[in-house]
């Protein structure tokens, strides 16, 4: 930014970064390689609201779209409106960095940040959720910790093999699309059910949402296996971190829909909706949840979607 007392522009670490990731993608794709990726890790995002000091970043990641000869296109970013001598850094390597008055976004830079909820901080809106995934980190086993039982004796269908790991490449650029919704529609049809539910309420998602559920189950098919309950427990998984983080601020209840979203989790649709608003304790009464946040029926048969129940369970006991 332009430090008007200091009469100079004055760089930031993030710019820094963003930078050297520019240079590091220019290359690699002049060479004909991956470029390796950058990471940026934002501490408490919401000790402010996101959507508001985060809004060109938020911009510039909706508008990039492939061209028809397969090009990213995206928006820049405004820098700076110096008109005198053109803003160089010289990074600790001695490699020469000149600072445009626009950047566009590398791709090869991973966002990431941490969130606490609670009074002291802000909730995460519909517009930022709609473009990231929210993964919760809530669920405690003081029993285990202290019996040493550890993660790995916990199986999970999204378990990636260890040597998937070595496979990832973080460096590649995925925009989610139309072509991975179709390519797994019949995975998806229980998301297409709860859209239908959150319709009547005027809190359903868009073609963003599908288009990015769509690609993460076919990640999760390619690197852990071909296989539906694989595909089920990854829409469950999208759920939690894609649809269910913008009801985290809500303070009650509204219409009983989250008792309605219970009842789909549990048993896989709806029915009767008007009833199922009805029926929050009596579903609580009904569910158990384990230590891993895991809902299922007190009788032991397994909910629909078990991530998703089982977050939906806290929040309306969170509700009293």
């Amino acid at each position: 930014h332009w430090d008007a007392n200091l009469e100079r522009y004055v760089r930031t670490p993030l710019l820094e970064l963003l930078l050297r990731a520019a240079r590091e993608e220019r290359d690699a794709r002049a060479a004909g390689v991956t470029p390796a990726p950058y990471f940026v890790v934002l501490d408490e995002m919401n000790l402010a609201k996101i959507e508001h000091y985060f809004s060109d970043f938020l911009s510039v990641l909706e508008s990039r779209r492939f061209d028809d000869a397969g090009v990213i296109r995206q928006e820049s970013m405004h820098l700076h409106g110096a008109d005198a001598a053109q803003p160089i850094w010289l990074d600790p390597q001695g490699v020469e960095h000149r600072i445009e008055q626009r950047l566009a976004l590398p791709t090869n830079v991973v966002f990431t940040g941490t969130l606490n909820i609670d009074e002291s901080t802000h909730g995460v809106s519909p517009k930022v959720v709609d473009r990231a995934h929210v993964i919760s980190f809530s669920s405690v086993d003081y029993g285990g910790y202290l019996d040493g039982r550890g993660a790995d004796e916990v199986t999970d269908p999204l378990e990636l093999p260890p040597g998937a790991t070595r496979e990832l490449d973080l460096g590649t650029f995925r925009l989610a699309g139309s072509d991975d919704s179709r390519a797994v529609a019949h995975h998806l049809r229980p998301l297409v059910r709860l859209n239908e539910l959150l319709v009547e309420h005027d809190q359903h998602s868009g073609y963003r949402t599908l288009n990015d559920v769509a690609l993460f189950v076919r990640d999760a098919l390619d690197w852990i296996a071909d296989d539906a309950t694989v595909a089920a427990a990854a829409v469950d998984a999208a759920v939690v971190q894609k649809v269910l983080p913008k009801f985290h601020a809500w303070r009650s209840d509204r219409g009983g829909l989250l008792a309605i979203l219970l009842t789909w989790s549990l048993d896989g649709d709806v029915q009767d909706v008007a009833a199922a608003a009805r029926s929050a304790e009596t579903l609580l009464a009904r569910v158990q949840v384990d230590t891993r946040d895991r809902a299922s029926h007190v009788d032991g048969r397994d909910a629909a979607m078990p991530r998703t129940a089982g977050r939906l369970v806290r929040m309306l006991r969170a509700m009293g």
